[in-house]
């Protein structure tokens, strides 16, 4: 019998607003996030939020790592994706001309019960309620540091890139909801290993090839802000160990027990030896 989740105090106040959530959110899977440490200004944030949220369907693939649940593999990369997308604010961003009419859409969400604060708004970029930076808040937990490193330097580069070519005055592209939508279905489905959808154009492609595309498209941010060999490197990491969701997977096959496998995640995520501040 799986152990016995205790809601935290505000799940329990959802839950007095629009009833229970979904019990696997009750029980912890919910919304890992990434926030980019830059400090745009409002207005080219709030426009950057859906180029953000496409940017990072591809990018998010290698942080994938949800593919089992109850004991058996469930075929999705991302299981959890498809457990908090459940929620009625947990989609991707629309497009706002400005920090005014995404604070607007927020009200409105929930004025009609979508949504009970700021901060329970669970759109996939958002604009945090609380710093001047924006939060992607859709791939899993990262199963180890390189990883949770990996995605939030690319997140940064992302969110810098798109509000460069805002304040720069060049047109931003406008990728469709459901394009961006079915895009991240796939990631979540198939991480790396399977098809994809350009979020930019809807024409199919392959997880990898879209990876690189972007990696390219942000590569001048990247270099300026000390992190294109970072990136390199790191990608050449999940190249070799594989995405989280693989990683899983492959510790599942040789598992001889449940302990046996919490155990070689744990080391995944924590090796033997690493001391806590060590340098």
């Amino acid at each position: 019998m799986p152990p016995r989740c205790v809601p935290a105090r505000r799940d329990r106040r959802r839950a007095r607003h629009d009833g229970p959530p979904p019990a696997d959110v009750r029980c912890g899977r919910g919304f890992p996030a990434a926030r980019s440490g830059r400090q745009p200004p409002g207005a080219g944030r709030a426009r950057g939020c859906r180029l953000v949220a496409a940017g990072i369907s591809p990018y998010g693939t290698p942080a994938l790592a949800s593919p089992l649940e109850n004991g058996r593999d469930t075929g999705w990369a991302s299981r959890r994706f498809t457990i908090t997308s459940r929620w009625p604010t947990a989609r991707p961003p629309s497009v706002w001309t400005g920090a005014d009419a995404y604070d607007r859409s927020l009200r409105k969400m929930i004025e009609r019960g979508a949504a009970l604060d700021e901060r329970s708004v669970y759109l996939y970029a958002r604009l945090s309620p609380r710093y001047p930076t924006v939060e992607v808040r859709i791939a899993d937990v990262s199963p180890d540091v390189d990883t949770a490193v990996l995605l939030a330097v690319l997140i940064r580069a992302l969110v810098a890139t798109s509000v460069a070519d805002d304040r720069a005055g060049r047109p931003l592209p406008r990728p469709g909801r459901a394009t961006i939508r079915s895009a991240l279905d796939l990631a979540a489905r198939h991480g790396l290993a399977g098809p994809a959808i350009d979020p930019w154009s809807g024409a199919p492609t392959a997880a990898g090839t879209l990876l690189s595309r972007l990696v390219d498209h942000v590569s001048g941010a990247l270099s300026g802000l000390g992190d294109d060999r970072t990136v390199e490197s790191l990608l050449s990491t999940v190249a070799a160990r594989g995405t989280g969701a693989e990683r899983q997977r492959a510790a599942w096959r040789r598992a001889e027990s449940p302990a046996a496998l919490v155990a070689e995640l744990a080391d995944i995520t924590w090796p033997a030896g690493v001391l806590i501040g060590a340098t």
